[in-house]
């Protein structure tokens, strides 16, 4: 049985271009509380604003940080995909818990967003420990 699942994939260069755009605007939200404000309430919206290609059917969450929260914490999110009906082998139940990737792209390689470990390494922020 092949499961598929709706994760969008996204290769060096939009990584590139979203990271240089979410920092400009955490740049503007830390000088700008009414900017901050409407980036806390309508993340999604703000950032479409802001240039961002966020897919039709994208929700975006923003986690705001404490003050005096470890410098450089990271929170990752991840979607908890609902369970199958049917029993996966191994093979299908890895597939799709990875969104139909194999999890084995190097840092050279796009990348899926649906696997932390080597998005983090394409971005050269983390090692990949696929």
């Amino acid at each position: 049985m092949a499961v598929t699942t709706n994760i969008p994939q996204i290769d060096e260069v939009q990584a590139a271009a979203f990271l240089k755009t979410y920092s400009e605007v955490v740049q503007k939200a830390w000088n700008d509380p009414a900017f901050k404000a409407q980036l806390v309430n309508d993340p999604t919206g703000t950032l479409r604003a802001a240039g961002v290609e966020i897919p039709a059917d994208m929700e975006i969450k923003l986690v705001e940080h404490a003050a005096g929260e470890k410098e450089g914490h990271t929170v990752v999110t991840l979607p908890l995909p609902a369970a199958p009906t049917e029993h996966l082998n191994d093979d299908e139940l890895l597939a799709a818990i990875n969104g139909g990737s194999s999890c084995q792209s190097s840092a050279g390689s796009s990348s899926s967003a649906s696997c932390p470990c080597c998005t983090a390494s394409s971005s050269g922020s983390a090692g990949s420990a696929c």
